[in-house]
């Protein structure tokens, strides 16, 4: 982790951050906005925070029929995380593990993995998960978290809203209207793990138009470690530029916003005795070179005190290899029109449709081939939602549907119903019963790949052992039907509570079947064994999540969270010996997460991140590694020396020296993480 280097670099910073000081200073204050005041809401301001991914318009928190959880402006601050994964451990009921240097697995309410497939990203209401694969590219197409607003997470579904694939979670990532933004910003960091970034970003006003903000940042990370200590070499680096627009008049608004990234990351190809390595026990190891970009415009029209009317329309491409296995590229163009209005005194409504192109092209390098290797087609969908107020805003009856059809899973239906009872300000409860569904990705039609093989033994005729799963175009959606009640309550002036337990009814879970085995000769003699995709399993998840904020005084906010979750899966009677799942749950049973957000002074914050994950199963295919109960710390010191120039001290997993989190379903080789350190600093002009 090159730490003998970390105090060159910490002394290098801070001369740095003289230098450029003293330059700002001969600036002047004079117009000049001082760092944001980072003082803790108060728990009123917490309960009247209002957000947006619940119904696709603004809600006050409080009266919201479902888990939501805001990760605010100050918390991503304050987190000292340096991604959005990492970021997303605050969240009580998720689960966050690092696979390697450069991937991540999130989810909720289980079945945690690479291609985690149960939850939904999205970033200002776009898509970023995967067609081909499942999942999210974790070190790509994410925003800079200074320029996040906030980050809103639902635990539960949210297809009736989203579509498809919100099936345990949806993770709404906000960004920073571009008014925000005003003169020069510059952040930098060096440090163990995270080597050095550096972010430039300025922002104004184009005259009396619209506002507008550019950014420039680019990063590099230390490799993390294998189970004897050495170099995992997957460290990986990225740049990414960007800008946002903002523009608006009377009745009106828009924004225009677009990003390019690009990253080079080392990859391993674990021990497995395959062909394409003439059967050799030794990890490869390699580099590679993603790149993507968006483009993405919103209009809004009030048309009056009741109504309104608002068009999203974007673009994205992926350009993503993976060593030894495939080169994946997509194109996704979508187009959304949504109306909201007031049917009389009690009836909220939003409507819309959206139409979304998805192109799809994979070339084989390796270890996977798709047949077709391209893949192009069409989503068109339609939502309707109705919040029925009664009894004076005290009882909310929400009802709502999203209905899509596409070439690869046909027409799905996504309905929601749910009801919020407020007897007064302080205390709400809630129930909930959903429908959402995960469509099938390329892959899983029209992937062929090579995941794992064994040595020559005698039971194998003395021949190796390769096993290659088979996509099948018969493979169905998988369904989930969801059963939700929630309590919130304002118990005092300082104490805030959020309660939830959820049941979870599972159809159509993914499988793999044993098929044929053949002996092959080329380009060596060995035993190939085939799976094949197939719905053979149910299953049910039952749990809850409970979450409360202590604010015993204005300088000291501390909040809690604590999470149960039970996941089972059944294969079917008439399915074969030896079927099965292909995602185990991989998640903690129990979850524990406690953050303390503490001003020592007007200048000095301390600041404490504490998280328990109990073990559990991991994901390899046998279902035989177990991943070992984890309690890390992170603290923070944070230091506003002049009104725009803070300085941050920051340890990360500080209990752990070397610790496996997670590992990936096939090829990689279990990777290590561990404590980390890393300097700071901000500076605005």
């Amino acid at each position: 982790m090159r730490l003998a280097l970390l105090p060159q670099r910490i002394a290098l910073l801070l001369a740095a951050s003289l230098v450029i000081e003293g330059k700002a200073a001969d600036v002047g204050d004079v117009g000049r906005d001082a760092l944001p005041d980072l003082s803790s809401l108060s728990l009123q301001q917490l309960s009247a925070v209002k957000v947006t991914s619940v119904s696709k318009r603004q809600q006050k928190l409080s009266q919201v029929a479902a888990a939501v959880y805001v990760i605010s402006r100050e918390e991503i601050h304050r987190s000292g995380m340096t991604n959005v994964a990492d970021l997303l451990r605050l969240v009580p009921g998720l689960t966050v593990a690092r696979i390697d240097g450069s991937k991540w697995g999130v989810a909720s309410r289980g079945f945690n993995g690479r291609f985690a497939s149960k939850l939904l990203v999205l970033v200002d209401g776009r898509s970023v998960y995967s067609p081909i694969f499942s999942g999210v590219y974790w070190d790509m197409n994410m925003p800079l978290l200074d320029n996040i607003e906030r980050i809103e997470v639902i635990r539960g579904p949210g297809g009736a809203i989203w579509g498809a694939n919100a099936v345990a979670g949806v993770v709404d990532i906000i960004t920073r209207s571009a008014s925000e933004a005003n003169g020069i910003e510059v952040t930098a960091a060096t440090g163990s793990l995270e080597r050095g970034s550096i972010q430039v970003q300025t922002g104004g006003r184009m005259g009396r138009g619209p506002h507008y903000r550019t950014y420039l940042g680019a990063s590099t990370r230390s490799a993390l470690q294998t189970s004897d200590g050495r170099s995992a070499q997957d460290g990986w680096s990225d740049v990414q530029a960007g800008f946002r627009v903002d523009g608006v008049s009377r009745n009106s608004g828009w924004q225009l916003e677009g990003d390019l990234f690009q990253n080079h990351r080392g990859e391993a190809l674990s021990n497995s005795p395959l062909p394409e390595n003439n059967f050799s026990l030794d990890t490869r190891y390699g580099n590679e070179t993603g790149l993507s970009g968006n483009l993405a415009f919103e209009w809004r029209r009030r048309i009056n005190d009741t109504s309104d009317l608002r068009v999203n329309a974007s673009y994205d491409y992926v350009n993503r290899p993976e060593m030894g296995f495939t080169k994946a590229q997509t194109s996704i163009g979508s187009l959304e029109v949504q109306y909201h209005f007031m049917a009389g005194r009690h009836h909220d409504v939003s409507a819309g449709l959206g139409d979304r192109v998805v192109s799809d092209n994979v070339e084989e390098v390796g270890l996977a081939a798709f047949q077709p290797s391209s893949l192009q087609y069409q989503t068109v969908s339609a939502f309707a939602q109705d919040e029925i107020h009664l009894l004076n805003d005290g009882l909310l009856l929400t009802t709502g549907v999203k209905i899509e059809h596409d070439v690869l899973s046909g027409r799905q239906i996504q309905p929601t119903a749910r009801a919020l009872w407020s007897p007064n300000k302080r205390h709400s409860a809630w129930v909930s019963a959903s429908r959402a569904v995960r469509t099938p990705a390329f892959y899983d039609h029209y992937g062929n790949a090579v995941i794992g093989g064994m040595p020559a033994s005698p039971a194998s005729f003395n021949l190796p052992v390769v096993y290659i799963v088979h996509g099948s175009r018969t493979i169905k959606e998988e369904i989930s039907k969801n059963y939700e009640l929630g309590y919130r309550a304002q118990l005092s002036p300082t104490f805030l509570v959020d309660a939830t337990g959820f049941y979870t009814h599972y159809e159509n879970l993914r499988t793999a079947m044993p098929g044929n085995m053949n002996v092959v000769l080329d380009p060596a003699p060995y035993v190939m064994f085939s799976v094949l995709f197939a719905n053979l399993a149910h299953g049910h998840s039952e749990g809850g999540e409970l979450a409360t904020t202590w604010h015993p005084v204005s300088r000291w906010k501390v909040s809690g969270s604590y999470s149960y979750l039970n996941v089972h899966q059944v294969i079917a009677p008439e399915a074969p010996d030896l079927t099965r799942p292909t995602i185990v749950n991989a998640a903690p049973a129990h979850q524990f997460k406690v953050q303390s957000y503490w001003n020592v002074s007007r200048s000095v914050q301390f600041d404490t991140h504490l998280f328990y994950a109990s073990a559990f199963s991991g994901p390899d295919l046998n279902n035989e590694l177990i991943i070992a109960e984890h309690l890390r710390l992170d603290l923070r010191l944070g230091w506003r020396i002049k009104p725009r120039w803070e300085v941050s001290l920051i340890g990360q997993d500080l209990t752990s020296r070397r610790f496996l989190e997670l590992t990936p379903e096939a090829f990689g080789p279990a990777t290590y993480t561990g404590r980390g350190f890393y300097l700071k600093s901000s500076w605005q002009f």
